[in-house]
């Protein structure tokens, strides 16, 4: 057995973490002190949301037991949730010629246009929505699965299912 491997791992790991940022909330909970361990040096920051996660905490709550996507969705915006547009829905969800098809069969993008949180659709019936939180800014997924065409069908009867939310990380600006 070659013990060196075990010694290396606990040291390589104890220095990378000696110099990481620690943090530590100055009591306001609307600051954070960045301290960085190996130099003592620190600094405190603003953060940039106001209340992060206080929406978000009672999510579970709110959606149990929510058959269909439209029962989620009025919840949500009963709650305060505000549908985000997603300016590619069409391209996202009817394909690159959505043009044609919308100028053709209007019917077929009548979902895009009556549910502008709708980002992203499969051909297996995957769809996925976000909402904002007006308040912090913090942004949710909500993903659901069946025919888009249900979009407004509450109850189990739907065939427009939701499934589940995800909490988003916010992108970083290129």
């Amino acid at each position: 057995m070659n013990f060196r491997w075990l010694l290396i791992g606990p040291v390589a790991l104890l220095a990378l973490t000696a110099c990481g940022p620690r943090t530590s909330a100055p009591g306001d909970g609307n600051h954070v002190a960045l301290t960085n361990q190996a130099t003592g040096e620190g600094k405190t920051v603003e953060l940039a949301t106001k209340k992060p996660d206080a929406r978000v905490s009672g999510l579970d709550a709110l959606l149990r037991d929510k058959p269909s996507y439209a029962d989620a969705r009025q919840a949500l915006i009963s709650a305060g949730w505000v549908p985000v547009a997603d300016p590619n829905s069409k391209e996202n969800v009817i394909g690159s010629n959505w043009k044609e098809i919308c100028a053709a069969d209007p019917e077929q993008c009548e979902v895009c246009d009556k549910l502008p949180e709708l980002a992203s659709a499969s051909a297996d019936g995957q769809a996925l929505m976000r909402f904002r939180d007006p308040d912090s800014g913090g942004v949710i997924a909500v993903h659901a699965t069946g025919m888009l065409s249900d979009y407004a069908v509450s109850g189990p009867d739907s065939r427009l299912s939701y499934m589940g939310w995800s909490k988003e990380e916010p992108s970083s600006p290129h």
